[in-house]
């Protein structure tokens, strides 16, 4: 669809003429540079006429495809990603000014039947030196000019799992029904005062509806980002094979009405509170040396684990989370790890507290009422 024209006023000139043109690509594979991933696709096909690139059939692949062949391969403790994806549209992209400017503006990407899995080895050892970047640190120093207003993808399915040397077992989570649009994904220097935000929604472990909002500044002198989410109910044991590896402790009974966490993050820590409402809190603990259950270790859990929030009194428990970052894991393991610090301060009887007050009090608040003041009796002189 590449034609010729000839200029005006010229018997010896001609320019292309683009404004049909289309590119198609078949069954089409590539591996990228280090030699341990292949890309490929069933078919790609670019129309500049309408500004659009559609893939179909994407996969991202180790080039070992057995997991755990392909970490014998990695000398650090590394995620080995393998995605695939039905369909992925690039809406408005212009190619013209990325070939006259350099600059590549997309208007939007949408993601179809896309499925990601991660696994990790954590049994190599994490490379010390590692300085990972947040998403708005990457952008920010990004050499490449790159603006998309939106990527947004619907009904993604997303699990991480590992392989550890811990007594407890292997962690493993899953977004189920994942929904994710971000915005203003840009490294564009006159750009960055408008933050790139994201909002995903998903089922936790195909039970429990799950949102979280990052808002992450694009032109912050110290990297700092902010993130915050709300779980709904829950039958609490359907979350051990996230939390059991993790605290060495298992969820019996339990029910989870509720949690929301704000968090603010800069480049060496975590900080922010969580309220987590839950009610009938049973837990059994396992040996370390085998998995038969140590009785007198989870009679006595039992006797001291804070079996409710609200507790005794209507009292509502808010707890903070904070974690140091480990400087040589990135923007995924200091979010995880704030929740987590605020999971064992709602449950342990040593856990801190940010505030306790009575859940009424919480609830009216809420609604914009002030909670009423008592009385007080005037002195008689």
């Amino acid at each position: 669809g590449i034609d010729t024209r000839k200029l005006a006023d010229s018997k010896d000139y001609f320019e292309f003429d683009y404004q049909k043109a289309s590119i198609e690509l078949q069954d089409e594979g590539w591996m990228l540079s280090g030699g341990l991933y292949k890309i490929g696709l069933k078919n790609m096909k670019l129309t500049l006429s309408d500004s659009l690139l559609v893939i179909k059939g994407f996969t991202l692949k180790p080039q070992i495809e057995d997991k755990y062949a392909m970490a014998k391969k990695l000398v650090y403790t590394t995620g080995i990603f393998n995605v695939s994806a039905d369909e992925i549209r690039l809406l408005s992209i212009d190619v013209i000014h990325l070939l006259n400017n350099g600059e590549l503006i997309i208007d939007s990407v949408q993601l179809s039947g896309l499925n990601v899995d991660i696994f990790k080895d954590k049994r190599k050892p994490w490379n010390m030196e590692l300085r990972p970047k947040y998403p708005n640190q990457a952008l920010r120093t990004m050499d490449f000019p790159l603006y998309v207003g939106t990527v947004q993808t619907e009904g993604a399915y997303l699990k991480y799992h590992e392989e550890s040397a811990k007594e407890f077992g292997n962690l493993m989570v899953t977004l189920n029904d994942m929904d994710v649009l971000a915005r203003h994904i840009t490294s564009l220097k006159d750009s960055t005062r408008q933050p790139m935000t994201a909002h995903l929604r998903a089922n936790l472990f195909n039970t429990a509806p799950m949102t979280v909002d990052f808002l992450l500044p694009l032109n912050s002198r110290v990297d700092t980002f902010f993130v915050s989410g709300s779980l709904g109910k829950a039958n609490m044991s359907k979350f051990n094979p996230a939390l059991f590896p993790a605290l060495g402790m298992k969820i019996l009974k339990g029910t989870l009405n509720s949690v929301a966490f704000k968090a603010r993050a800069n480049r060496n820590y975590i900080d922010g509170e969580m309220v987590m409402m839950y009610d009938g809190l049973e837990t059994e603990v396992i040996k370390k040396q085998g998995k038969e259950v140590n009785k007198f270790v989870s009679w006595l859990a039992n006797s001291v684990v804070r079996k409710a929030n609200p507790g005794k009194n209507d009292k509502l428990r808010v707890v903070p989370m904070h974690f140091d970052r480990d400087m040589y894991k990135g923007f995924v393991n200091i979010a995880w790890k704030a929740v987590q610090t605020g999971l064992v301060n709602t449950i342990s009887p040593t856990g801190k507290a940010v505030k306790e007050t009575k859940a009424s009090q919480k609830q009216d608040t809420k609604k914009g009422d002030k909670p009423k003041k008592k009385k007080r009796k005037k002195r008689r002189k």
